[in-house]
């Protein structure tokens, strides 16, 4: 009898063991499919976008990277009265905003951006725009005292394509900053990159809960291209004759995710909140440089 409790307890641990395989792998193939759907609408992009006729004062190998970033930690106040909702940094995201001029720089990190961009409603991009202040006005970036706003997706999309064509994007960068995270993935495939582009991609989704993670979109101008990913993500048979131009001249984009790297300890004992007698900076403006 305890044998065949034992051979009936082993058979349903097996069944439901099977079937969650089986939902697993369904699942994992729906991903799949659903990266490849992803990733040939960007490549769309991407050819509709800067691939539709031959860039101006563009060498061959011209590159340049867009960096897309996340806005600031925030905090949401609701004001008595008319009730206005005032979304800001925080304490801990105006230090990050200003972290970030020690990450740009010819001796730093990254490059000093060619330009800055925000996107979002202007109702919607304070954190935004109070993000990249400090490294707007640090560097004077393109002579502005604000980053420039931009609150049509389709328009942004649209100039950063005609920086990249007309070659005033090659050796430079330009950052992106949205109101939404949500936004991320999306203007990422407006201008060509997917789950599975060459790189290590751009995902479908970016955690709304994270914001120190960057995407790094890096355009190239040459022939190189990895044309057994143009046959996966366009659905074409590896063995086909079929030439999608691999050989010729064109745009591609290199997607990578990194991360800001910002340790709010480290930061505060860099300007000198640890020092004896020190007090916790308020950062009340982007004007006050000391703490760099």
């Amino acid at each position: 009898m305890l044998l065949v409790l034992i051979f009936i307890l082993y058979t349903v641990i097996s069944k439901g063991s099977q079937k969650l395989h089986q939902e697993r792998e369904r699942a994992h193939q729906h991903d799949i499919k659903t990266n490849e759907i992803y990733s040939k609408n960007a490549d769309d992009n991407l050819q509709a976008l800067l691939n539709t006729q031959p860039p101006t004062n563009t060498a061959v190998g011209c590159q340049g990277t867009v960096i897309i970033m996340p806005h600031c930690e925030s905090y949401f106040k609701k004001e008595k009265g008319p009730g206005v909702d005032r979304d800001h940094c925080n304490y801990l995201g105006l230090q990050r905003s200003f972290y970030l001029i020690t990450q740009f720089g010819t001796e730093k990190r990254w490059p000093i951006p060619r330009d800055i961009f925000v996107f979002g409603s202007k109702f919607r991009r304070k954190r935004a725009m109070e993000t990249m202040l400090p490294l707007q006005k640090y560097y004077n970036v393109q002579g502005r005292s604000e980053p420039s706003a931009y609150s049509n997706r389709a328009l942004l999309v649209k100039h950063i394509a005609s920086l990249i064509t007309n070659g005033e994007l090659c050796s430079h960068i330009i950052t992106v900053t949205t109101a939404f995270t949500i936004d991320i993935p999306n203007i990422a495939s407006d201008l060509g990159c997917g789950p599975i582009n060459a790189g290590a991609g751009c995902p479908i989704v970016y955690d709304r809960n994270d914001v120190d993670k960057v995407w790094e979109l890096r355009f190239v101008y040459d022939e190189k291209g990895d044309e057994s990913l143009e046959n996966k993500i366009h659905g074409v048979d590896a063995n086909s004759t079929v030439n999608l131009g691999a050989d010729e001249l064109k745009w591609h984009v290199y997607g990578n995710v990194v991360s800001e790297r910002f340790d709010p300890l480290a930061f505060s004992k860099l300007v000198g909140e640890y020092d004896p007698g020190a007090s916790i900076q308020e950062y009340p403006g982007v004007d006050e440089y000391k703490y760099i």
